[in-house]
C-alpha cells in the first residue's frame, strides 16, 4: 500500500497568500473610504445642529451679533469622543453667519476637504480641498 501525504504544498500556500493580498489591498481602501464617509456625515449632521441652535437663538433676539459661539456650544464633531472635525463660526454678524467643519490634520479624515453651512441653509464642501468652496461641484454635500 502507498500512503500519500496529505496538506498544502508551498504552491498551493503562496496562491493563497496572493488572493489574500489582492482582496486585502481592495478591501482595506474601500472600507477606510467608508468610514471617511461616515465621519463626514456625523460632521454635517452637527454643522446643521449649530445652524439649528444659531436660528433659535436668532429667533430669539432678532440678531446673530453677538452670540456665545464658545462652549457648551458644539466645537468639534463628534460632540463625544475623540474630536474628527474642527468646529468654527466665522462671518458672524447681525444677519448672517457661516460655520466651518475643518478636518483635523492628523485624523482620519484629513485632506477630504471643509464642510460649510451658512444662514441661508446652503451647504459647501471643498471636495478638491484646496481651502475654498468656489470650485464647481462644491456647493451640496452630497458625493
Amino acid at each position: 500500500m502507498v500512503r500519500k501525504d496529505t496538506g498544502f504544498s508551498l504552491v498551493e500556500l503562496m496562491i493563497a497568500l496572493a488572493i489574500m493580498a489582492v482582496l486585502a489591498g481592495i478591501g482595506i481602501p474601500a472600507y477606510q473610504s467608508y468610514v471617511q464617509t461616515g465621519y463626514r456625515r456625523q460632521a454635517q449632521a452637527d454643522l446643521m445642529a449649530a445652524a439649528q441652535s444659531m436660528e433659535r437663538a436668532f429667533a430669539a433676539r432678532m440678531s446673530y451679533a453677538g452670540l456665545n459661539t464658545s462652549p457648551p456650544f458644539v466645537t468639534s464633531s463628534p460632540a463625544q469622543g475623540t474630536a474628527i472635525y474642527q468646529l468654527t463660526v466665522s462671518s458672524l454678524t447681525d444677519s448672517s453667519f457661516t460655520i466651518t467643519a475643518t478636518p483635523l490634520a492628523n485624523g482620519p479624515s484629513a485632506g477630504t476637504g471643509l464642510l460649510r453651512v451658512n444662514h441661508l441653509g446652503q451647504r459647501f464642501w471643498d471636495k478638491n480641498n484646496d481651502g475654498d468652496t468656489d470650485d464647481a461641484g462644491e456647493t451640496s454635500w452630497e458625493d
